[in-house]
């Protein structure tokens, strides 16, 4: 039944993938390119990452709608076809959406439209990719809504006070969706960040100019989410305005769609490992914030005991989670210090069992390891795919 499902699976999307090319050439005569805003791609090391100039939210918009239309239109297409599968009503996920459209910033509704604009996607479309996981998370699993229940992340994120880095892992058939961004937004101050999307969605997954670094895991539990501002307009936000660890903690922290570990740290080594859990009358306090003193590993489990018992499945990750611990405290003891080239090498771990690191794809609908990347306050090593040491490479 599970193979007959991928195979369903990839045909929808192979075939939408078919007329891509013929909607995009209509999309891009109908579209008026901004007058201020341009993007290329940048090669490096086999590794591309998008690379946008933008004076404002909307012009940033229309810039990465068409920089990264083959994403978006292959995640529309994965996503409501695993709806079909999953017999959620796209007006059901809709209507969840006007929810968190309420607590948008204008400049990032802007955004949203601009991508939009460039695509040819309806707003309520480019909305779907900006929620989807906050969705998932935080609504569709806590009501036992996706029957399957599949765990669809497997993300192994490490830290230092002035390192950090993860593996970016779900399911396979996501790889295409997947893409770097590098972008500067010229006003109102110019602002730089390098980040990992999926589509439209913007991972609270990479740097920006100041030296703020950020990774992420992602927890299935049992609780709801809220409708706050959703995980992605958030971490856009925290990206092109936080100068320090503080700031950048408040920000993710000011809704709680869904579970979520952060590790983020800042130029002055202040490091910080963050698990979250939705808000609900059982516990007392939903965070839980540690100093980083030598090294930090998070996994997709709780380490915190009461957010531990409302885990969906308590055994997910733990093995992993030990196995990255080892390595991280090897690493670490060697000279005290956890390098970008260390990160590199431990994310690479694959003995076949749960405490693999770097997972082969084994099923389209399986986790696997599509993404990486490796941070200081002095560069970037990233990748999409596997781990290795084909990384690509930028000074940030």
């Amino acid at each position: 039944m599970q193979k007959r499902k991928t195979i369903l699976l990839l045909t929808m999307v192979l075939f939408s993938t078919s007329a891509f090319s013929l909607m995009q050439i209509n999309t891009v005569a109908a579209c008026k390119k901004p007058d201020f805003g341009f993007s290329f791609w940048i090669e490096t090391n086999n590794q591309k990452y998008l690379r946008v100039y933008a004076t404002d939210h909307y012009q940033l918009g229309l810039e990465m709608g068409q920089g990264l239309i083959e994403q978006i239109y292959i995640l529309d297409s994965i996503l409501k076809s695993i709806a079909a599968m999953s017999n959620i009503s796209i007006d059901f996920v809709t209507g969840l959406m006007t929810l968190y459209d309420t607590s948008i910033p204008e400049d990032y509704k802007l955004f949203i439209q601009g991508i939009s604009d460039s695509t040819g996607l309806s707003y309520y479309d480019v909305m779907f990719q900006v929620t989807w996981m906050d969705v998932y998370y935080g609504i569709l699993v806590p009501m036992s809504i996706q029957s399957a229940m599949e765990q669809i992340a497997g993300c192994s994120a490490f830290g230092s006070d002035n390192t950090v880095g993860q593996t970016y892992d779900l399911w396979a058939i996501m790889l295409p969706t997947l893409a770097f961004v590098k972008y500067t937004l010229l006003t109102p101050r110019p602002t730089t960040v390098f980040s990992l999307w999926q589509g439209a969605f913007c991972y609270p997954i990479g740097k920006n100019h100041r030296d703020v670094m950020m990774v992420t895991n992602l927890i299935q539990n049992i609780i709801p989410g809220d409708f706050g501002t959703p995980t992605s307009i958030k971490s856009m936000m925290a990206f092109e305005t936080a100068r320090n660890t503080d700031e950048c903690l408040n920000i993710m922290l000011s809704s709680f769609p869904g579970g979520y570990n952060y590790i983020i740290t800042d130029r002055r080594g202040n490091g910080m490992a963050v698990q979250t859990i939705q808000v609900n009358p059982y516990l007392s306090e939903n965070v839980d914030i540690q100093e980083i003193i030598n090294t930090k590993v998070r996994t997709n489990t709780y380490l915190r005991p009461d957010f531990f018992n409302f885990l969906i499945d308590p055994t997910y990750a733990i093995a992993r989670q030990t196995k990255g611990e080892e390595l991280s405290n090897v690493a670490y003891e060697d000279d005290q210090n956890l390098s970008t080239e260390e990160l590199i090498d431990l994310m690479q771990y694959n003995d076949g069992t749960d405490a693999s690191i770097n997972r082969y794809p084994v099923d389209l609908l399986e986790p696997a390891t599509l993404g990486y990347i490796s941070m200081d306050k002095h560069c970037i090593k990233f990748g999409i795919g596997l781990v290795s040491d084909e990384y690509g490479f930028i000074w940030m």
